[in-house]
């Protein structure tokens, strides 16, 4: 049976849900009739429906892989919102922490041996003593890492602003640095581990692809957000940048193998 109501202005019926009148354009949300009952407005309008969080974030995941450029200059101020900003370098940090740690029990129950005439690992299973205390420590220490990473580049960057007088929010460029390793974190921690498995040449290739991939959404990001229309000085700008992270993560290695 077909649902309709009658307009309060000139009696024509509509259907249930619409929202105005199809003779004279009437609102039908105020005070409905049908059947001599009342209806509420929340009853004649639909649903909003409130989108899955972790749907919104793959989503927009995926946007970036696909359009980096177009989908931060559409969503870049979402990182005005330093609330915002932080939840979701803490959801990529968490993310690359979690990823890490497969790979790694991954590693500790399988034995890999290359065999360089086919370019390809050899894997059996093996038996070993996995220490879950020290797999949760060493994730603890991962995370720290990631996320000192993120705020490092933010921060390099935050500060090489301030020295050309152009400065921005510390959360925008956090949210840049955290949309740029995307693809590296893909590239090198998910695809390379599976493409390995067949050659250990293809494995290399997707995590330099995806490390260049990285390097060219951060410089160029980095570069609209302080609007640097000048060739020579978003080059400098950048290669500076770039050689103080660089350098200073090269430093921060050495040291810790010396440790």
């Amino acid at each position: 049976m077909w649902c309709s109501m009658n307009c309060n202005k000139c009696g024509t019926k509509n259907n249930l849900k619409s929202k105005y009148c199809t003779q004279c354009g009437e609102s039908l949300i105020k005070t409905n009739d049908y059947n001599g009952f009342d209806i509420k407005p929340e009853l004649v309008t639909s649903k909003e429906v409130i989108p899955n969080k972790f749907i919104k974030y793959i989503k927009f995941i995926l946007a970036i892989l696909l359009k980096p450029v177009t989908t931060l200059k559409k969503d870049i101020n979402m990182f005005d919102d330093t609330k915002k900003s932080v939840i979701f370098s803490g959801v990529i940090v968490a993310s690359a922490t979690i990823i890490t740690l497969i790979n790694n029990l991954i590693d500790a129950i399988t034995s890999k041996t290359y065999h360089w005439m086919t370019g390809q690992y050899i894997i059996k299973p093996k038996w070993s003593n996995i220490d879950l205390m020290d797999y949760f420590k060493l994730s603890i220490n991962n995370f720290v890492i990631y996320a000192i990473i993120l705020l490092s580049i933010a921060m390099v960057y935050y500060l090489a602003g301030l020295i050309i007088k152009k400065e921005i929010k510390f959360s925008r460029l956090l949210g840049v640095a955290t949309v740029s390793v995307i693809p590296v974190i893909i590239g090198s921690m998910v695809l390379m581990p599976i493409f390995n498995h067949f050659s250990i040449l293809l494995g290399m290739i997707i995590s330099m692809a995806s490390t260049i991939y990285t390097i060219i959404i951060l410089t160029e990001s980095m570069s609209r957000e302080f609007n640097l229309k000048d060739s020579d000085l978003k080059i400098q700008f950048n290669v500076i940048c770039l050689t103080i992270l660089i350098t200073s993560g090269l430093y921060a290695f050495l040291d810790f193998l010396t440790f």
